[in-house]
């Protein structure tokens, strides 16, 4: 072929192309084809199929790459047996449906949409009465969207499955999903490089449970209302950012437990109204800044198995206790956090404490030897007590030192909608703060009695 032929082919074929690989699309219904089994069968890869409002009592096999389009909410219900839609192939979306009825046996897995393969789109659709809502296994490039999932409320929690459960799968986006009334709000095992952000989860299990995934990054989500809160473990450089965890308040929740990471990032979160805001536990080298820890029964647990972590520039107030260190003090650095229990004072003017602030609680620490303490803990026996101690000091409770508390919050204190608010002490308060102080000296005496060698 002469230069002047090649230049030409080279020119036109582009402009060709898209009219060669334009997809075809199909429809469901009137005019169209009786299932959308049918249109499946018969579409060609790349083609889109149309589906109207209705009811189709359907499992859907994708084992091309196709786009299945809802008009109007459609229904797709799988009667209870198996998944409603299995994604096999890569390349699929799947965009505005409602999606029912998977099979409820916990042994099956079975989820509204299963997807095995690469660059899935699941958007704006409505799940409910499946097991799972999704469950994503060996896949990467997929983009979970907008959807609404809502668990089986009528079964246990333990029985439920999770609304989004992610296995051996990588570089996939989690925006936007509005999640409910599953067993955990989304699961990730072994799944790093994951951007999760933008997503509202409540009343479940754990709003985010998460095994042995490294390199993810959760932003602007919300946890709340859950029964143990969320919980980070055996992974590296997490980066938790800008996350609200509030009203977290089961007998044995967290608004966030991080246990066995190393070299995490947690900052700008608001830790508001749960049982412990924060629970650490062989936490390692991680970054723990500008967070809002306020209104909590237990503002932080760190266990002596947490060390070489930065805890700097929190705001922690308003909780009923600020921390508690019950195996011991790791080797971490505390400094430049608000803590609202600071007595000290900044005669220099530069927004940091002259002294330092020891935080600790003896009440805590008889909690963790003592449980059945936890009965007072709202009770003014509880400030009874610490003001006892602080007079008489009697037992020696491990506690953190922060050599140059901020006197002012770091971030913004002020109560979010739920959130308890600080209590000032007024004259009647401690009038009967003094006619309790015998009644905090009595369990001062019997621990110093219990724990004399």
């Amino acid at each position: 072929m002469r230069p002047a032929a090649l230049i030409l082919v080279a020119t036109l074929a582009p402009l060709a192309l898209p009219f060669a690989v334009r997809a075809a699309e199909w429809r469901v219904g009137p005019g169209g084809f009786p299932t959308i089994a049918a249109a499946i069968a018969a579409a060609h890869p790349g083609d889109v199929i149309r589906i109207p409002a209705g009811r189709y009592p359907e499992r859907l096999f994708l084992d091309k790459p196709l786009t299945l389009v809802g008009e109007g909410m459609p229904t797709i219900d799988g009667l209870g047996k198996g998944d409603v839609v299995a994604v096999k192939a890569p390349g699929c979306r799947i965009v505005g449906l409602h999606l029912t009825g998977s099979s409820r046996e916990i042994l099956s897995d079975a989820a509204a949409i299963k997807i095995d393969a690469d660059r899935t789109v699941v958007e704006r659709c409505t799940i409910d009465q499946s097991l799972y809502g999704l469950y994503i296994s060996d896949t990467q490039h997929a983009r979970i969207m907008n959807n609404d999932i809502t668990g089986i409320a009528t079964m246990g929690i333990h029985e439920r499955g999770d609304g989004i459960r992610l296995h051996n799968s990588a570089h996939n986006l989690i925006k936007g999903n509005r999640i409910q009334d599953t067993r955990d709000g989304i699961y990730f095992n072994a799944s790093p490089f994951n951007d999760m952000r933008d997503n509202a989860i409540r009343r479940v299990r754990y709003g985010l449970h998460y095994m042995s995934s490294d390199d993810n990054t959760f932003s602007r989500n919300r946890f709340t209302e859950t029964e143990a809160g969320s919980a980070l473990m055996f992974s590296r450089r997490i980066h938790l950012r800008d996350n609200l965890f509030a009203g977290n308040r089961g007998y044995r929740a967290y608004g966030l437990l991080i246990k066995d990471c190393e070299d995490s990032t947690v900052e700008g979160n608001a830790v508001v109204g749960n049982r412990v805001g924060i629970f650490l536990d062989g936490a390692m080298r991680s970054t723990i800044t500008r967070n809002r820890v306020v209104g909590n029964d237990l503002g932080f647990e760190v266990r002596g198995s947490s060390e070489g972590n930065t805890l700097s520039a929190n705001t922690i107030a308003g909780n009923t206790e600020t921390i508690a260190t019950p195996t011991g003090i790791g080797e971490n650095t505390w400094r430049g956090n608000y803590w609202s229990d600071y007595r000290g004072y900044d005669l220099d003017g530069d927004g940091l404490g002259d002294v330092p602030h020891e935080a600790g609680s003896v009440f805590s620490f008889l909690v963790e030897n003592y449980p059945p303490a936890r009965l007072f803990l709202l009770s003014p026996a509880v400030q009874a007590l610490e003001f006892a101690e602080r007079t008489f000091p009697i037992v020696d409770a491990p506690s953190i030192r922060d050599p140059a508390p901020a006197v002012h919050p770091t971030v913004a204190a002020e109560p979010a909608a739920g959130e308890r608010r600080e209590a000032s002490p007024s004259a009647p308060f401690l009038a009967l703060a003094a006619g309790l102080l015998l009644l905090g000296l009595l369990p001062l005496l019997a621990s110093r009695r219990a724990l004399r060698p």
